[in-house]
């Protein structure tokens, strides 16, 4: 929910989203779930137009150069088929980020996050969200995955290799999801559950 505008889908983010989805040769995977995405922030942000018209206006954009946009499914139903009928399984993260080429760096790099996320999650899971308290190892944690974010959303704009791509898609969700939960805790609400 609130997460888009906590944590900052902007109009930099979101001009990333329509030259990716603009590459002649992305995959139609992907390509679906930049869509999906895009609909749902507008969707959300419909009746908060006036103060985000981002949202609106890039799903109008997208729509009058003839974009299709998948069904009305949330983008957490686009993940889940998309991601089992590709080659990307969430479960296979690891094995897709060790091969050896001339991305070595950037799959360790991407490691080390989705370590950070699994951490970074478990305290979260951890923690009494009724009686909260600041806990500065997770504060920590999160500022290191702001800086991940920046990244992340840098990456997104210049990488070509698909499965790659594939997989920093999935994990900018995940990045998003834990921002949103954090938040949760340190309002003293109840966090979504992190699969």
């Amino acid at each position: 929910g609130d997460v888009y505008k906590r944590q900052g889908i902007n109009a930099e983010y979101m001009g990333i989203l329509v030259k990716l989805v603009k590459v002649p040769d992305i995959s139609p995977i992907v390509q679906n779930k930049i869509l999906a995405f895009v609909r749902m922030c507008a969707r959300y942000f419909k009746s908060q137009s006036s103060q985000y018209p981002i949202f609106q206006m890039v799903h109008d954009g997208l729509v009058r150069d003839g974009f299709t946009f998948p069904d009305g499914k949330s983008t957490s139903d686009q993940w889940g088929p998309a991601t089992q009928s590709s080659q990307v399984n969430p479960r296979d993260y690891m094995a897709i980020l060790s091969k050896k080429d001339q991305y070595s760096e950037l799959r360790n790099n991407l490691k080390l996050l989705i370590e950070n996320l699994r951490l970074t999650n478990d305290i979260i899971n951890k923690e009494d969200y009724r009686v909260y308290s600041e806990n500065d190892v997770l504060k920590d944690l999160i500022s290191t995955l702001k800086v991940s974010e920046r990244s992340i959303q840098e990456i997104l704009e210049k990488l070509k290799n698909e499965e790659l791509l594939s997989i920093v898609l999935l994990i900018n969700d995940d990045l998003q999801k834990t921002f949103s939960r954090y938040t949760d805790l340190t309002t003293n609400r109840m966090p979504e559950e992190h699969s």
